[in-house]
């Protein structure tokens, strides 16, 4: 008989100690997120406290009934607390591997350009333009594997002409560079090369890490890249005011024509990409005449993934139109997809289309102006259907989508910061504006192609930056 009484003691004891245990782990999953307000901690607290007290006293009584509901009780919580370790554990592993990220590695494509009638035997010299992208980590890899005489030019224009002249057999050229060599030189016909090598190089890009400074307003550079992963097509400075609750999003056209301190030279932001991302925060400083606290490097392709991963997403526009854009991938080739025929007023687009209307700018009057204010309301309507999203089912790979969308040197604690308002009820107020400016011709990459550019209108600049300074100092 009291050999029975143990066993029965025994397990209830267990059954207490596997729900304390889960208790703890869980707790301290909800400390480690550090998301929660105060108030909301001690709420859960007390109540864990009270289930496992309830708990323990129901195990221990006498009657059946009571026995049985004990039982019940901590089934109960110790799955739902098996669930609350999970995730907590999927959302901290998600905090620490994707805030304070600051390497983003990435592949640079050069091409070795000839003539369709020259064989590669016929190659002796290879000219190259010296202040390409990454040049000296690809010529390390051509002098190694090619093992061709190379010439070095101060222009890239003079090398193009060159190589068409004769004067070398062949030009080794960024693959994003080459693009544009076609628009550029009027007898340059792509049809007439060839590429008779390919060389690839893997950069790893670090800028240096940063630390929350615990300050009521901060200002985050937001790069958005081409399918290159280098050329940063959307750019903003995202404003947050933690005091006043307001975020105000600035957005800068992609071919404004800007000073790039780093180079000493003017060129469209977006090019100024290629030389990492610290270079375009440099720039965006600089044209702003504001600190830069943190930065956000966005990899176009995965908002795909994301906005899939979330069920669609909705995107209003006040007119219908057809994009120039294909609904396509890692490619500038729109003959390989369907055009998106985009439907006045507001409607649920999946990943891709949401891309393509991102991507579009042609289609509009106001062209790149336009396309930065659909940018705008698309990062708006996706934190917005990241707050309300209430379901466990895809919760991860919403997570994972997230993870792969960006690299960034914003702290966790930065971000567990702002969550932890949100949650506490604040209401966040969006302002949005964009700079503005004329359309008009400039030497870009550096002084070497003549393409648009956009010149920057004063008056919209300066209006920009007091209204960046208000909200970041009141």
């Amino acid at each position: 008989m009291a050999r029975r009484i143990k066993r029965k003691f025994r397990k209830i004891n267990i059954i207490s100690i596997v729900t304390l245990i889960l208790t703890i782990v869980f707790c301290y999953y909800i400390h480690r997120l550090n998301v929660l307000p105060t108030k909301y901690l001690l709420l859960l607290y007390s109540f864990v406290v009270i289930v496992n007290v309830g708990i323990f006293a129901l195990l221990n009584r006498k009657h059946y009934a009571l026995k049985i509901s004990g039982i019940v009780l901590a089934v109960l919580m110790v799955t739902l607390f098996s669930f609350g370790v999970y995730y907590g554990n999927r959302t901290l592993n998600f905090f620490n591997k994707s805030f304070g990220n600051i390497f983003n590695t990435y592949d640079v494509k050069y091409y070795v350009i000839a003539k369709n009638e020259t064989t590669d035997d016929k190659i002796k010299k290879i000219g190259y333009y010296k202040e390409q992208p990454n040049i000296d980590e690809i010529l390390k890899k051509v002098k190694k594997e090619y093992k061709k005489e190379l010439v070095a030019f101060d222009e890239l224009g003079t090398n193009v002409n060159d190589f068409m002249a004769g004067t070398v057999d062949a030009f080794l050229i960024e693959s994003n560079l080459y693009e544009f060599i076609e628009t550029s030189f009027d007898n340059f016909h792509k049809e007439n090369y060839r590429v008779a090598k390919e060389f690839t190089v893997k950069v790893k890009e670090e800028i240096k890490s940063a630390t929350d400074k615990n300050q009521d307003a901060i200002n985050i550079y937001l790069g958005g890249t081409d399918f290159t992963n280098i050329n940063t097509d959307f750019n903003m400075v995202v404003t947050i005011n933690k005091k006043t609750n307001k975020i105000l999003l600035t957005s800068i056209p992609r071919d404004y024509y800007i000073n790039i301190p780093s180079k000493g030279k003017k060129d469209i932001l977006s090019y100024s990409g290629v030389w990492g991302i610290s270079s375009s925060i440099e720039s965006v400083e600089d044209l702003l005449d504001i600190n830069i606290d943190y930065y956000m490097k966005l990899n176009t392709n995965s908002l795909v993934g994301l906005v899939d991963e979330l069920g669609g997403l909705e995107f209003c526009s006040d007119f219908s139109y057809t994009t120039t854009h294909a609904q396509i991938l890692d490619s500038y080739d729109d003959s390989k997809g369907r055009k998106l025929r985009v439907q006045e007023g507001c409607h649920e687009y999946n990943g891709i289309q949401i891309l393509t209307i991102a991507r579009e700018r042609k289609a509009f009057a106001d062209g790149d102006n336009q396309r930065q204010k659909n940018c705008q309301t698309i990062i708006i309507n996706i934190f917005k259907k990241m707050a309300q999203t209430n379901t466990l089912s895809n919760y991860t790979d919403i997570l994972d989508a997230v993870s792969n969308l960006y690299t960034t040197n914003i702290p966790k604690d930065v971000v567990q910061g702002l969550i932890r308002k949100t949650v506490d009820g604040a209401k966040w107020e969006f302002v949005q504006q964009s700079l503005e400016g004329t359309g008009s011709d400039g030497y870009v990459h550096l002084g070497t192609i003549k393409d648009y550019v956009m010149i920057p209108n004063t008056m919209s600049v300066n209006n920009a930056k007091a209204k960046i300074n208000k909200i970041y100092s009141k």
